[in-house]
């Protein structure tokens, strides 16, 4: 028996299916070049069209051989000649001719997509009116009008003084670091970790600090505690700065928990958070953020069916209370919660992006272009906010690099 598959048809994810299905889809149109598909026993989705032997006939591979296909038509080879309007109406007459199985699928699909994204966005219209529909500016997002709409107007004091509006800097005292991967910082932005090749698991944690905003980080040092053979990433600092968490890399991924008395007293011995439910060799967990003091929250993914949800534990003495759920439904992977919860700042290739919704409970709204990657560089890891909103900390290349080369800190001023 052939691999099994799932694809994404319409917003709606479709499956397990044999590998003869989706060919069958793609013939009449239903499954399209840009949709993702995935093997069942596959992570990551990938482009429909990246698979051999799915759209291409010449592409003959082992997927290819579990059915047998006829030889391209000569009515097949002159399609690669027809207009967009004939294929958007070859594309119509395919869709008439679907299989009620297919038309099913299809027409369950849309249903889906109404209920689950056109009814909280109805429902969440009268909180989110604030965040009308401007024009873009493709070179630099949303104006900064819109966005104090949203946020709120710009704090009498801001968050780090000297920074000019939309101008990225590098964090002082850091520039010439580079191969940053990610970073978290404390509220008062006196004390910044983060993940950067070192130690004998390639990857290591690095706490810089200063005394006051207006001065540059002293040079970082490695965290001797948390040394370890695993790769450790993603740190999450609290408010006060005294509790730091992070991923560590084992076999399986665990979040580890260690904390401190003082900002200037090194921080103990970490210890792993248990989180119930958790099955060895089939849940993940990453993104561990702070959304107040007390409260973290973070992303459990599930290898044997690709969905993810996220949790959330309340901090304790000396570590953290058993997490329980937390809805952060319709967020952007790697988003940074601000807001009470109410906003997702997430980074990416095309730069830093703003999700709203209207109650702790609701659907994020579809996220905005805020800076375009014409003024920040690619985004690489998740972004770190400040309590007021108006001053983003995120790694990037720099503008006009690959997203693959080293990344540096950054710093960019919103209000």
């Amino acid at each position: 028996m052939g691999s099994r598959w799932f694809c994404r048809v319409l917003g709606e994810e479709l499956g397990p299916l044999e590998f003869g299905d989706l060919r069958r889809m793609v013939r009449s149109g239903t499954l399209r070049e840009d949709d993702r598909v995935r093997r069942e026993t596959a992570r990551e989705w990938t482009r429909a069209d990246s698979v051999i032997g799915l759209f291409r006939e010449e592409d003959v591979g082992e997927e290819a051989k579990e059915i047998e296909e006829p030889a391209p038509s000569a009515e097949m080879v002159s399609r690669k000649k027809e207009t967009r309007s004939a294929v958007g109406r070859r594309r119509w007459v395919a869709a008439l001719r679907l299989s009620r199985q297919e038309a099913a699928i299809v027409v369950g699909g849309v249903a889906a997509v109404v209920v689950l994204n056109v009814l909280p966005w109805l429902l969440s219209l009268r909180e989110s009116r604030r965040f009308p529909r401007p024009e873009l500016d493709r070179a630099r997002g949303v104006s900064q009008e819109v966005l104090a709409t949203v946020v709120g107007p710009p704090p009498k004091e801001p968050s780090v003084r000297g920074l000019q509006e939309r101008q990225p800097q590098p964090v002082p005292g850091l520039e010439r670091l580079l191969g940053i991967t990610s970073l978290s910082l404390a509220g008062d932005l006196k004390t910044i970790v983060f993940s950067a090749p070192s130690g004998p698991g390639g990857y290591g944690l690095f706490v810089a600090r200063r005394k006051e905003v207006s001065e540059p980080f002293d040079w970082p040092v490695l965290i001797e505690s948390c040394s370890s053979p695993y790769r450790q990433d993603t740190p999450a600092l609290s408010s006060d700065g005294l509790m730091l968490v992070f991923v560590r890399y084992e076999p399986d991924t665990c979040l580890y928990s260690c904390h401190r008395s003082s900002d200037w007293i090194e921080f103990g011995t970490p210890t792993a958070l248990a989180v119930p439910g958790l099955k060895a060799g089939r849940h993940r967990v990453a993104q561990p953020q702070f959304v107040d003091n007390e409260h973290l929250v973070f992303a459990v993914s599930d290898s044997a069916t690709g969905q993810s949800s996220y949790r959330v534990a309340k901090r304790s003495a000396f570590g953290f209370e058993p997490p329980e759920g937390f809805s952060a439904w319709g967020m952007a992977p790697q988003a940074r919660l601000s807001g009470g919860g109410l906003r997702a700042y997430s980074g990416g290739a095309q730069g830093l992006s703003l999700a709203v919704r209207g109650g702790g409970d609701q659907q994020f709204l579809q996220g905005r272009c805020i800076l375009a990657a014409d003024v920040t560089g690619p985004i690489t890891a998740p972004v770190w906010v400040a309590a007021k909103e108006d001053v983003v900390f995120y790694c990037s290349p720099e503008r006009g690099r690959p997203p693959n080369a080293p990344a540096r800190m950054w710093m960019v001023r919103l209000l």
